[in-house]
């Protein structure tokens, strides 16, 4: 499942990486729509230091977007970045955004980004078969936020919200360990292995029932 998680991210990180911002602007959003229809982009566009922007939904603008937190991250870490998840506000969809700052001679120049749905690739974790009373999950661990989790209820809520002790210490350490770690939940016992996804700040999680598979085992 991580590799598929993985191999996802690098596809679009990839596309993002070819869309090219050296011609005009007829150029830039020539590029811009043909990298959106090839990497099933919710929306793609560059905004400039100069607080210009041009996007694949509404055209050149005057929009200046330098203060929005995708174009300040991706500026300040001068490298691509992946932002949390957060819910779009005229769709519902849960989406992520991913930024890549450009430079020309060592100077920036503006931030160019795509907006991406991640129902698809949740449906697809969560049909995952991990066995009798077990889930996958996925946690991001910059937001400390559950992506894909079996009660829809929980997708965005901190991962504390379900076990104060299901913090972000403990995962990390689990992970590194590669141990199987048991938290309570509402009174039950439950199994918990964790994976990290390369190139992205997520964590994939599968959740066993203690009971099942201690019964499992036993038989």
């Amino acid at each position: 499942a991580t590799e598929y998680l993985s191999s996802w991210v690098s596809y679009k990180r990839s596309v993002l990486s070819s869309i090219d911002i050296k011609e005009s602007n007829v150029g830039i959003f020539a590029s811009l729509s043909q990298a959106q229809e090839a990497g099933k982009f919710a929306d793609t566009y560059f905004a400039t230091e100069d607080g210009k922007t041009l996007d694949t939904l509404t055209g050149s603008s005057a929009n200046d977007l330098r203060g929005r937190p995708w174009y300040l991250e991706a500026k300040n870490a001068n490298k691509t970045i992946i932002t949390p998840a957060y819910h779009d506000l005229n769709t519902a969809q849960l989406m992520v955004t991913i930024a890549r700052p450009i430079k020309q001679e060592g100077i920036l120049n503006g931030v160019v980004g795509v907006d991406i749905s991640l129902d698809s690739l949740l449906k697809g974790i969560s049909d995952i078969n991990v066995g009798k009373n077990a889930h996958a999950i996925l946690i991001d661990m910059k937001s400390h936020t559950f992506l894909a989790h079996p009660k829809n209820s929980l997708v965005l809520k901190p991962t504390t919200s379900i076990a104060p002790d299901f913090t972000s210490d403990l995962i990390e350490r689990a992970a590194d360990q590669q141990q199987v770690v048991t938290i309570s939940i509402n009174q039950e016992n439950k199994f918990y292995y964790f994976a990290r996804v390369p190139e992205t700040n997520w964590m994939y999680a599968i959740e066993m029932d203690a009971n099942t598979e201690t019964t499992h085992q036993s038989e």
